[in-house]
């Protein structure tokens, strides 16, 4: 199955890479394949706090896991990701309310 292996930025260069490296070593026998496309992707993989806001996800399932867990026991972590995916959809855009049109109203205040 192919997966995009997405990891936060703030979790640091070093966890990213120690992550990355042994997620990508345990993917094969997770029957898993790491890819960099997003379109051609299965299954995301989202390491961090919260799922991002990408419509390039729509209709993908996506687990979202703790770094921590994937670097101690990336195999297991592998086979949670695949069995507890959920499809994602991506939050809708609030719409911010338009200020009133009417007639500004100054008042200041000085002292003199």
């Amino acid at each position: 199955m192919k997966t995009l292996l997405i990891i936060d930025a703030g979790l640091g260069q070093a966890r990213a890479y120690m992550a990355k490296t042994l997620l990508g070593a345990a993917a094969p026998k997770a029957h898993l394949e790491l890819i960099d496309n997003p379109n051609d992707a299965e299954l995301a993989i989202v390491l961090g706090t919260a799922l991002p806001a990408d419509s390039a996800l729509n209709g993908k399932n996506v687990y979202l896991g703790d770094i921590n867990r994937a670097v101690a026991h990336p195999e297991l972590f592998l086979g949670e990701a695949k069995d507890h995916a959920k499809p994602y959809v991506a939050p809708a855009a609030v719409a911010v309310p338009a200020a009133a049109q009417g007639q500004k109203r100054i008042v200041a205040v000085t002292a003199c």
